[in-house]
């Protein structure tokens, strides 16, 4: 639908298959994983605005770069960012464990899927 973008990068067949943007997914799920992480084990350092920043401006210049590039719809890359954001900032917070009178849950990734583990 993109006016300025080339007939025979229309017709590829990878052209019909960009919902959602998995690079702007990517990018936001290692940058928000990053910040995350980061805020966990420097909670009191003073350069945790920055690095959330660089997590939340880095995926946003990678979707902006695709639909300027003609390989994405805005739709796109806010549903790709949204998503890897959601992953990258929760699965920290799923793994966490907090150990509270010896009772320990647990969400571990398996060949065939996750499993839940209860510890007491």
């Amino acid at each position: 639908y993109n006016e300025n973008a080339p007939l025979n990068r229309k017709l590829e067949t990878d052209a019909r298959y960009s919902f959602f943007s998995q690079s702007t997914a990517a990018t936001a799920g290692i940058s928000f994983y990053a910040a995350k992480l980061y805020s966990d084990t420097h909670p009191n350092s003073k350069l945790k605005p920055l690095v959330w920043c660089g997590a939340i401006l880095l995926p946003a210049i990678t979707g902006i770069a695709k639909i300027n590039a003609g390989e994405h719809f805005a739709t796109d890359v806010m549903v790709g960012y949204s998503l890897g954001a959601l992953m990258g900032y929760f699965v920290p917070v799923l793994h966490y464990t907090k150990e509270v009178s010896g009772v320990e849950l647990k969400l571990e990734p398996q060949v065939n899927g996750l499993s839940i583990r209860l510890i007491f």
